[in-house]
């Protein structure tokens, strides 16, 4: 059975091991029926999961100080993907988003580097080697989206309306 990302540690909470995460499941009452999560593949006993906002904060078994959750930082929580909460049709994990190649047409463009989420729509970027390409998750654009072969196809007229490319240097950073 695979594993399923659903958060990422951002840093540590407090002094007594507790995990501050940014979820990424379309339904975060999932922390509150887990037993045991997987981060960097070893298991870990959940003690409690608490809503902070946007965020959760995780106490796991065996995490019991600051030190061993900073050790913890931007690592990936998961867990079997059949305890994944399902997701309405038309609607993605991030994660399973992550890594799928971007097409116009069948010109292969990049592939999906990172999903913004700052506004009325996410943005996507896909890097395409030299430079990042950014498009709104727009319905009328996104002709198809297809996880399990790491596909997503773009309709050519609302790419080109919609499309911003960003330039980066020889080192892998943007032109400021």
């Amino acid at each position: 059975m695979g594993k399923a990302v659903i958060a990422k540690i951002t840093k540590p909470h407090g002094v007594r091991g507790e995990l501050k995460v940014l979820p990424d499941t379309y339904d975060d009452g999932v922390f509150k029926k887990l037993k045991s999560v997987f981060i960097d593949g070893k298991m870990f006993a959940l003690e409690y999961a608490k809503f902070a906002g946007g965020y959760i904060i995780l106490k796991l078994a065996g995490i019991d100080d600051m030190n061993a959750a900073e050790s913890l930082r931007d690592k990936s929580v998961s867990i079997d993907e059949a305890e994944r909460p399902k997701l309405p049709n038309g609607v993605h994990y991030i994660s399973d988003l992550l890594g799928c190649g971007v097409y116009v047409g069948e010109k292969r463009i990049g592939e999906l580097s990172d999903v913004l989420q700052n506004g009325a729509a996410d943005v996507y970027v896909a890097d395409g080697g030299e430079y990042e390409i950014m498009f709104p998750a727009l319905k009328d654009l996104l002709k198809k989206i297809d996880t399990a072969n790491k596909l997503i196809i773009l309709n050519e007229k609302r790419f080109g309306e919609t499309a911003v490319y960003n330039l980066k240097n020889k080192r892998g950073e943007d032109f400021v």
